[in-house]
């Protein structure tokens, strides 16, 4: 295991499933916030005599929950190993269908730099709709449902859904970091903040001389508006920023349909969404750390992408 030949079996094994299943459905990120999962330091503590209370850990500071994982970095990734199995089994892979139902699932653990660990994750699910390479609007229509249905960027009511507000609010807002700037031609690499939009729809990436002069109007308008996003902040809603702006609500749609690098999903989110990390409830509810899910667009893209990503 690990192995080169391990890991070009595994990459063939999922071309196999796509030539079965067609394109992948979803593309599931999932992190685990070992700070804030109290029962992960009191297990460790425990195996050294100490018995703390879930309390007692919630009023440690960053450094004594650092030294408590650091002391018992085995027993720690076993036990973030065995929450992720429990997700799986009793969320995902459960009759509460979080994003349908799932036909198969191929995944990959990686830790970063201090050891945390997150997981990637391909997904085909039942009667999932696939992207037409042309536009058709009726198509667009259907898959942009699906992925708002599964993928959501909204924060909750605070009075309504306190726990899931909470949640989004501390574990799905982006934050720049230096990783960040690997690009340095852009702002963010990750694109965030994103496009502000009164409704899911399909993004593509147009060809062509047309293709060409429609991208950069485009362009022009979505940099004017997230210009002035950036001047009068989020706290606005839509209308009134693209009224700022001085732009057309129908001229900003029509130029949010067009993909400035590859066809997308572009998600429904208030101007104060546009740094939330897209999510699925239930997940979010289950993990209670970062996540991020994303509807596969383009199976060749799926292919290139995710095999060489995961293998």
């Amino acid at each position: 295991r690990g192995s080169p030949s391990y890991w070009k079996q595994m990459s063939m094994d999922m071309l196999a499933k796509i030539r079965h299943f067609g394109s992948y459905t979803f593309f599931i990120t999932m992190s685990i916030a070992d700070f804030h999962i109290p029962e992960i330091i009191k297990v460790v503590a425990q195996q050294y005599g100490t018995h703390l209370s879930k309390a007692e850990i919630f009023n440690m500071s960053w450094q004594q929950k650092r030294i408590w994982l650091m002391r018992n970095p085995v027993t720690a990734a076993r036990h973030i190993d065995h929450i992720f199995g429990q997700i799986w089994k009793k969320c995902i892979l459960s009759g509460l269908h979080p994003v349908g139902v799932i036909l198969n699932w191929d995944g990959r653990g990686e830790t970063q730099i201090r050891g945390q660990f997150h997981t990637h994750n391909a997904v085909h699910c039942e009667g999932a709709p696939v992207l037409t390479e042309e536009r058709d609007e009726e198509n667009d229509r259907i898959v942009s449902d699906y992925a708002e249905l599964y993928c959501h960027t909204s924060i909750p009511n605070k009075d309504e859904e306190p726990e899931l507000n909470d949640l989004v609010i501390h574990r799905q807002t982006h934050h720049h970091t230096r990783s960040c700037k690997k690009n340095k031609k852009a702002d963010c690499r990750h694109g965030y903040p994103k496009l502000p939009s009164d409704k899911t729809m399909v993004s593509r990436k147009l060809t062509g001389e047309d293709g060409m002069k429609k991208t950069k109007w485009a362009r022009e308008i979505l940099s004017k508006v997230m210009n002035v996003m950036k001047q009068s902040g989020t706290d606005i809603m839509l209308s009134e920023l693209l009224k700022e702006a001085n732009v057309v609500k129908d001229d900003y749609e029509k130029a949010s349909e067009i993909s400035l690098k590859r066809t997308s999903i572009v998600l429904k989110r208030r101007p104060n969404e546009t740094c939330i990390n897209p999510y699925n409830p239930i997940i979010l509810r289950a993990m209670r750390s970062n996540m991020d899910i994303q509807y596969i667009t383009d199976v060749w893209a799926c292919i290139a992408y995710i095999t060489s990503y995961m293998c």
